[in-house]
């Protein structure tokens, strides 16, 4: 099998994907292109472009070469599911109070410009304000399809706002319109914004964060969409009990 074949003939789980992100770490810390690295592997630069992205899953023939040629070894340890988000919860649970009044603010700003914008607060920031230790990193926001020209006419609103490019993976050189096909992702200076447009929205949660009540997406919904979320959502109960 070559090793084309070898990279694309399973999908990516955790594993595959934290091998990926050590090897770009090492292949950029050695200064070498895809193109070099695939070289002194003897393999090609799509086979190190997927196994980096994390789309397809490698042989161990094929991870074994590849650190090889970065003059490193890989070794296999065995430790409880979700283990290595353990750090991370710690953190999460530390900050946490800053992490939402940080994100609220951002947040609050941004929406002066969606013209009263009908939304429930989604993702991240809806977990943690429901008591998931996970760090807050961007706005998340859920809204009606029906609402989609609203939020067309917030996203063109918003200043210095550059939309996810999903095929060069970077906020460049995508049209910002949310009409158009693509992640509804965008960055502004403020905060990265990303949108989940639904059937209906939501019946929010009322949850008190400081001073004011916010319209938060159930727990339960949040997690179902986001398996990430979910993770550390199980692992907290896991080390909390």
């Amino acid at each position: 099998m070559s090793d084309d074949r070898a990279v694309a003939a399973a999908p990516a789980g955790r594993l595959n994907l934290r091998l990926g992100q050590l090897l770009r770490l090492e292949r950029e810390r050695a200064r070498l292109s895809q193109r070099a690295l695939a070289a002194r592997a003897g393999t090609s630069q799509q086979c190190v472009s997927r196994f980096e992205t994390g789309f397809y899953a490698p042989t161990t023939a094929v991870v074994e070469r590849l650190f090889e040629a970065l003059g490193c070894q890989v070794r296999a340890d065995v430790e409880a599911l979700d283990a290595d988000l353990d750090e991370s919860i710690a953190v999460a649970r530390r900050e946490r109070d800053d992490d939402i009044r940080f994100m609220l603010g951002n947040l609050g700003s941004l929406l002066r410009w969606s013209g009263g914008l009908d939304y429930v607060i989604d993702g991240e920031l809806a977990a943690a304000l429901q008591g998931v230790p996970v760090r807050v990193t961007r706005a998340d926001v859920a809204v009606a399809a029906a609402d989609l020209p609203r939020l067309t006419d917030w996203i063109f609103t918003l200043p210095n706002c550059e939309r996810w490019n999903e095929r060069w993976r970077d906020f460049v050189g995508a049209d910002r319109d949310p009409n158009r096909p693509g992640p509804l992702r965008w960055w502004t200076p403020l905060a990265e914004l990303r949108v989940r447009l639904l059937e209906t929205r939501p019946t929010p949660v009322p949850v008190v964060a400081g001073a004011e009540e916010v319209p938060v997406r159930p727990l339960l919904d949040v997690l179902r969409d986001d398996p990430q979320l979910d993770r550390v959502a199980r692992r907290a109960r896991v080390l909390g009990a």
